[in-house]
């Protein structure tokens, strides 16, 4: 099998998601197997990083769970995925090594990564964070702290086809779906209420709820043909995003900026791993 070769530099942009899909595996019971005999022979090698195999065997156990199939039956760019998670695993294992807290015992592998990981990221969360620092990272990530839009929606759905040419004659006239609901008695299809863009999704379902979030406050949108009948909606409230004030959610923020912090702080070092390490890929030219 020929694998291809990791363009490093193409991917550094997504080093912390690559760092924290690995720490998954390590932490949570993923890790690498040793190379095991079969029909007689060794499984094939897939990398050497610092003199220390990874087999395809290694990839494919890994693949299963990730991805459900063999890595021969992955596209490139999950190739290179596998393999940098296998390779960032490996290097955290050697970091665990040279810091003596590995253990020989193939079971505790995830608890040497755990170990080294929280060595990495110990120098990060033990400087102090500045309020000026805070409220920095509160203003440059601003989005990130603002409250979610919010739509509410009348939804009815008329099946009788006298009670849709009374609904249309009323909707002609003006009138709300509120008060057409009142008068057919007819039930609402969501609640009355401000709901989160998600919500609508899951209630409405895609179509209906795009239909929804095109519309301006207090327009009613024209019939939706369906087979149980048709269906019409108004949105009667939007609430926009708001940021919230920095000291109502200051604990929130340092939260977030220690999150990125460590994440930060893992993709630094492991990029100064890769950097430094002897790393071989099976069919690299």
């Amino acid at each position: 099998m020929r694998l291809i070769p990791i363009k490093h530099n193409a991917i550094a942009a997504s080093r912390a998601l690559l760092a924290c899909l690995g720490l998954t595996l390590a932490l949570f019971g993923g890790r690498l197997i040793e190379p095991q005999a079969h029909e007689g022979k060794m499984s094939s090698l897939l990398a050497k990083v610092n003199q220390k195999p990874i087999s395809v065997s290694n990839a494919d156990n890994t693949s299963q769970r990730l991805w459900g199939r063999p890595i021969a039956q992955l596209n490139k760019q999950q190739q290179q995925t596998l393999v940098q998670v296998l390779i960032d695993e490996e290097l955290l294992l050697q970091r665990a090594e040279s810091l003596d807290i590995a253990s020989t015992d193939p079971g505790l592998r995830k608890t040497a990564v755990a170990a080294a990981v929280d060595q990495i990221v110990a120098e990060f969360l033990n400087r102090p964070v500045t309020e000026a620092e805070l409220q920095q990272f509160y203003q440059d990530q601003s989005s990130v702290f603002e409250t979610p839009t919010k739509v509410a929606v009348d939804g009815l759905l008329i099946k009788k086809p006298a009670q849709i040419q009374q609904a249309k004659s009323m909707l002609a006239l003006g009138h709300s779906l509120a008060h057409i609901a009142d008068l057919l008695q007819l039930d609402y299809l969501l609640p009355r209420a401000l709901l989160p863009i998600h919500s609508l999704h899951r209630q409405l379902g895609g179509s209906m709820a795009n239909t929804a979030l095109m519309l301006e406050q207090g327009e009613i949108s024209a019939a939706m043909q369906r087979p149980e009948g048709q269906y019409f909606l108004q949105v009667t409230q939007i609430q926009q995003p708001k940021l919230l004030p920095y000291m109502t959610i200051r604990n929130t923020v340092l939260l977030e900026y220690q999150r990125r912090g460590r994440e930060k702080a893992l993709e630094s070092k492991l990029g100064q791993l890769w950097e430094h390490a002897h790393i071989q890929i099976a069919g690299a030219q």
